[in-house]
């Protein structure tokens, strides 16, 4: 097993981009864009209650936020897309560390635009052991306040990678969620988050352990 830890391994995937410069000047707009546009200040944070929601997973099951939190804490992963290699990149590693969140009680539920059926084969191809759920336009991660509207220059670099988005069913809008990571509370409570727009940084599977510990602890202080 490699000892390097997710930022690493997602550094090593930035060096090695094919990209050439006139694509990543609008990749890094774009981050500017994000940062600057309070997405982030808006989005839900630590002490907000988690919107409920009904999703159908890879192998055409449903799972409701609320009835796994009557078990435990849900660490909840918003990604991309399949096609996205930081997104794979992640969902491998979260993978690996799942053993230690099951231990500590909590459940773990990735959530994209993507269909099931891109879901269920890439779970095949990576050898993933995750519960990916299917959140057609967005709808889950816009409650979440952190889906956002491409511009042109966007939709216009990932067609050229050859990249087919998912639009918004009522404007026809190409959107991406921005990766993001929860811990929802017993309760609906959060009581963690992080909230990234560059899309190749992305929260530790290490500290989503500590952080689970940490308000494992407090709720039995």
């Amino acid at each position: 097993m490699s000892g390097k830890t997710l930022a690493e391994k997602l550094e090593e995937l930035v060096r090695g981009s094919q990209i050439n410069e006139e694509q990543l000047d609008i990749l890094l707009a774009g981050f500017q864009r994000l940062s600057g546009s309070g997405i982030v200040d808006t989005a839900l944070s630590t002490g907000d209650l988690a919107p409920d929601f009904r999703l159908q997973d890879q192998q055409g099951g449903t799972h409701s936020l609320s009835e796994w939190l009557e078990h435990g804490p849900v660490i909840l992963q918003f990604f991309r897309g399949d096609w996205c290699p930081y997104c794979q990149t992640q969902l491998k590693a979260l993978t690996a560390e799942q053993a230690g969140i099951y231990a500590l009680g909590a459940r773990l539920l990735c959530i994209s635009p993507e269909t099931a059926g891109k879901h269920q084969e890439m779970t095949r191809k990576l050898g993933l052991e995750l519960t990916l759920l299917s959140d057609p336009g967005g709808v889950v991660a816009n409650t979440y306040g952190i889906a956002y509207d491409l511009n042109a220059a966007e939709s216009g670099l990932y067609s050229e990678l050859g990249i087919e988005l998912t639009e918004r069913p009522d404007s026809r809008q190409e959107f991406l969620p921005i990766p993001a990571s929860y811990i929802v509370l017993p309760g609906g409570r959060i009581g963690y988050c992080f909230i990234e727009p560059d899309f190749r940084r992305r929260s530790e599977p290490a500290e989503l352990l500590t952080e689970l510990s940490r308000l494992s602890a407090g709720s039995q202080s």
